[in-house]
Protein backbone atom coordinates (compact mmCIF):
# COMPACT_ATOMS: atom_id res chain seq x y z
CA UNK A 1 0.00 0.00 0.00
CA UNK A 2 1.10 3.69 -0.89
CA UNK A 3 0.87 5.67 2.18
CA UNK A 4 0.45 9.57 1.36
CA UNK A 5 0.90 12.67 4.01
CA UNK A 6 -2.65 11.79 5.28
CA UNK A 7 -2.22 8.50 5.84
CA UNK A 8 0.79 8.81 7.94
CA UNK A 9 -0.17 11.86 10.09
CA UNK A 10 -0.68 9.84 12.99
CA UNK A 11 2.65 8.53 13.05
CA UNK A 12 4.25 12.14 11.98
CA UNK A 13 2.00 13.74 15.18
CA UNK A 14 3.87 10.84 17.61
CA UNK A 15 7.00 12.87 17.03
CA UNK A 16 8.44 14.32 19.74
CA UNK A 17 10.56 16.76 17.86
CA UNK A 18 9.48 20.15 16.34
CA UNK A 19 7.71 19.32 13.17
CA UNK A 20 7.70 21.91 10.05
CA UNK A 21 5.84 21.86 6.97
CA UNK A 22 7.03 22.54 3.33
CA UNK A 23 4.55 23.11 0.76
CA UNK A 24 4.38 25.10 -2.73
CA UNK A 25 3.88 29.09 -2.03
CA UNK A 26 0.33 29.43 -3.63
CA UNK A 27 -3.02 29.17 -2.31
CA UNK A 28 -3.52 25.50 -2.64
CA UNK A 29 -0.22 25.00 -0.78
CA UNK A 30 -1.59 27.10 2.06
CA UNK A 31 -4.29 25.21 2.30
CA UNK A 32 -2.89 21.61 2.12
CA UNK A 33 -0.19 23.84 4.81
CA UNK A 34 -2.49 24.25 7.02
CA UNK A 35 -4.41 21.13 7.07
CA UNK A 36 -0.97 19.28 7.75
CA UNK A 37 0.00 21.07 10.16
CA UNK A 38 -3.25 20.89 12.23
CA UNK A 39 -2.88 17.03 11.42
CA UNK A 40 0.31 16.51 13.14
CA UNK A 41 0.62 19.34 15.78
CA UNK A 42 3.42 21.16 13.50
CA UNK A 43 5.29 24.18 15.23
CA UNK A 44 5.01 26.16 12.27
CA UNK A 45 5.45 26.46 8.53
CA UNK A 46 8.83 26.96 6.38
CA UNK A 47 8.18 29.78 3.84
CA UNK A 48 9.84 32.31 1.42
CA UNK A 49 12.16 34.30 3.57
CA UNK A 50 10.29 37.83 3.30
CA UNK A 51 7.88 36.49 0.83
CA UNK A 52 5.88 39.30 0.78
CA UNK A 53 8.34 41.52 -0.54
CA UNK A 54 10.13 39.48 -2.86
CA UNK A 55 10.66 40.48 -6.20
CA UNK A 56 12.18 37.03 -7.31
CA UNK A 57 8.89 34.92 -6.47
CA UNK A 58 7.10 37.73 -9.56
CA UNK A 59 10.06 36.49 -11.29
CA UNK A 60 9.51 32.09 -11.50
CA UNK A 61 5.50 32.70 -11.06
CA UNK A 62 3.08 30.07 -12.57
CA UNK A 63 -0.03 32.68 -12.93
CA UNK A 64 -1.80 29.51 -14.98
CA UNK A 65 -1.84 27.80 -11.48
CA UNK A 66 -2.71 30.64 -9.44
CA UNK A 67 -5.84 31.50 -11.68
CA UNK A 68 -7.46 27.90 -10.99
CA UNK A 69 -6.56 28.34 -7.34
CA UNK A 70 -8.90 32.19 -6.84
CA UNK A 71 -11.84 30.51 -4.45
CA UNK A 72 -9.25 29.10 -1.96
CA UNK A 73 -9.01 30.54 1.35
CA UNK A 74 -6.94 30.27 4.30
CA UNK A 75 -8.08 30.38 8.09
CA UNK A 76 -4.86 29.71 10.15
CA UNK A 77 -4.39 33.60 11.04
CA UNK A 78 -0.37 33.23 10.96
CA UNK A 79 -1.21 32.32 7.02
CA UNK A 80 -3.42 34.74 6.24
CA UNK A 81 -1.17 37.82 5.42
CA UNK A 82 1.05 35.23 2.70
CA UNK A 83 -2.83 34.25 1.53
CA UNK A 84 -3.29 37.85 0.80
CA UNK A 85 0.00 38.09 -0.79
CA UNK A 86 -0.72 35.93 -3.05
CA UNK A 87 -4.11 37.28 -3.79
CA UNK A 88 -2.99 40.55 -4.61
CA UNK A 89 0.46 39.61 -6.44
CA UNK A 90 -1.28 36.77 -7.95
CA UNK A 91 1.14 34.55 -6.96
CA UNK A 92 1.40 30.79 -7.46
CA UNK A 93 5.65 28.75 -7.07
CA UNK A 94 5.80 25.54 -6.77
CA UNK A 95 8.53 24.11 -4.13
CA UNK A 96 10.74 22.99 -6.81
CA UNK A 97 10.59 26.41 -8.25
CA UNK A 98 11.67 27.67 -5.09
CA UNK A 99 14.76 24.69 -4.41
CA UNK A 100 15.53 25.17 -8.36
CA UNK A 101 16.04 29.16 -7.99
CA UNK A 102 18.01 28.62 -4.23
CA UNK A 103 14.63 31.22 -3.08
CA UNK A 104 16.02 31.96 1.22
CA UNK A 105 13.30 29.73 3.41
CA UNK A 106 12.33 31.01 7.04
CA UNK A 107 10.79 28.92 9.09
CA UNK A 108 6.96 30.76 10.44
CA UNK A 109 5.90 29.75 13.95
CA UNK A 110 2.57 28.91 14.60
CA UNK A 111 0.60 30.79 17.16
Amino acid sequence: MIKNIYSVATEIASLTCAKYVFADYDLAGLQLAEVIAERIESAGYILPKKAMHSQKLLEINKIAEREKQSAITIKDSVLQPYMNDMKVRFLAVTQEALMAHEVKLEVVNRE
